[in-house]
């Protein structure tokens, strides 16, 4: 993540809801990687064919699974900056 030469501790998390049945956007999910590609047909009717994307690709520190419950993306996300943030705040007491 971050271009050369350049670390980030920002962390970019995504969390899949349940898509209606009728979801007019396939996408893929590989959760390894931690990338997510949409794909969304070319409407020649719209104009510009040339012009328009496809696929749109999108990265992610973490995916979690649409099954996953608030307490795991709790533990996962917020559980390590609650940490350092007492960590801290107990060094200025």
């Amino acid at each position: 993540m971050g271009g050369k030469g350049f670390e980030s501790s920002i962390e970019i998390f995504l969390r899949m809801r349940p898509i209606n049945s009728g979801a007019i956007a396939p996408y893929e999910v590989d959760v390894d990687a931690g990338t997510v590609v949409w794909t969304i047909p070319r409407q020649a009717s719209l104009g510009m064919m040339n012009h328009q994307r496809e696929h749109y690709n999108f990265s992610f520190t973490g995916i979690f699974q649409m099954e996953s419950k608030q307490d795991e993306v709790f533990h996962k996300v917020a559980h390590k900056v609650k940490l350092c943030f007492f960590y801290i705040y107990d060094k200025r007491l």
